[in-house]
């Protein structure tokens, strides 16, 4: 789903507001970043050994000015 919104949406330049419409909430929001969960793995552990992210970079204007995938392993 996430590459088909990437490939196929604009997002440079949405509001925060659209963006939210589209989405819905971030699993990790603050005023300059919005983080949706892509993906997880926990292994056999309590604890993620693999996450991966759709990251929003939001201007001063709460509009996307960037977006990229960030992945964790451990």
């Amino acid at each position: 789903m996430f590459k088909d919104l990437i490939t196929n949406y604009k997002l440079i330049g949405v509001s925060k507001n659209d963006l939210v419409n589209l989405l819905g909430e971030p699993d990790y929001p603050t005023d300059s970043i919005m983080l949706y969960l892509i993906d997880e793995d926990y292994g056999t552990d309590i604890d993620p050994i693999y996450t991966k992210y759709l990251s929003f970079q939001l201007n001063s204007d709460s509009v996307v000015k960037d977006f990229k995938i960030e992945e964790w392993k451990k």
